[in-house]
């Protein structure tokens, strides 16, 4: 589980650092950091099952525990810094809180769905989020 998770975690960071270098603005870059974990490659059932079998055991195991708070670490200061550009400080953390909110959601509604098609419906969806959230 480890290996796998450390593989994912690999290819999500290269999905990410590729949008943020087609990114123009801090909007863009913000999109870019949510669209990148919905990416067809990695939002996938499979990915999505074995995503939540880490969430689960990760409070069980130190090796699974240190990727897990490594990558909600990464996660939040990427939003924080996209979003202490775009909002008043006041807003800055409920934003990043719901978006969080909605990737893990997608993750795991599409964990639990027959559903296997790409991730244009959560990529979709999670620009609506970020136009709601930030105008």
């Amino acid at each position: 589980m480890e290996a796998t998770m450390r593989r994912f975690l690999a290819a999500l960071k290269r999905e990410t650092l590729e949008r943020l270098s087609k990114a123009q603005d801090h909007r863009a870059r913000l999109s870019a950091l949510i669209l990148a974990n919905f990416s067809d490659t990695l939002f996938t059932g499979e990915t999505c099952n074995v995503w939540m079998q880490f969430w689960a055991y990760a409070p069980y195991s130190k090796p699974l525990a240190r990727l897990q708070r490594i990558n909600r670490s990464r996660v939040r200061t990427n939003l924080n810094a996209e979003l202490g550009q775009l909002l008043p400080p006041d807003q800055k953390d409920t934003a990043r809180r719901a978006l969080q909110a909605y990737m893990d959601g997608a993750w795991l509604r599409k964990a639990h769905s027959a559903d296997d098609s790409g991730g244009e419906t959560a990529r979709q969806e999670a620009e609506r989020v970020i136009t709601m959230l930030i105008g």
